[in-house]
């Protein structure tokens, strides 16, 4: 059942896992340049796909920035993130 174990949080994990694989399997069968894209790229597709709906992504052509600004917010925030280093910014006494 589609809602059993909802409040499990290793359950969530496997889930999104899951279903994160099967928007790349996805796009990797569909898009047709997918050889040609960097792994940033990849990534920033398939965050488009899994935030503005895969089925919206295609009739897009693919283009993330023909998405609605929810989705390329989104896109833009997830590379803002990957940047950001964590390592330097609190000091331990």
């Amino acid at each position: 059942d589609f809602y059993e174990n909802w409040d499990n949080p290793q359950e969530n994990i496997r889930r999104g896992v899951k279903y994160l694989s099967s928007l790349y399997g996805h796009c990797k069968n569909n898009y047709s340049n997918w050889n040609e894209v960097s792994d940033d790229g990849k990534r920033e597709i398939i965050a488009a796909a899994y935030n503005g709906g895969i089925g919206l992504l295609e009739r897009k052509g693919w283009e993330i920035n023909q998405m609605p600004d929810e989705t390329t917010n989104y896109v833009d925030s997830l590379k803002i993130s990957q940047t950001k280093s964590y390592s330097d910014s609190t000091k331990v006494d």
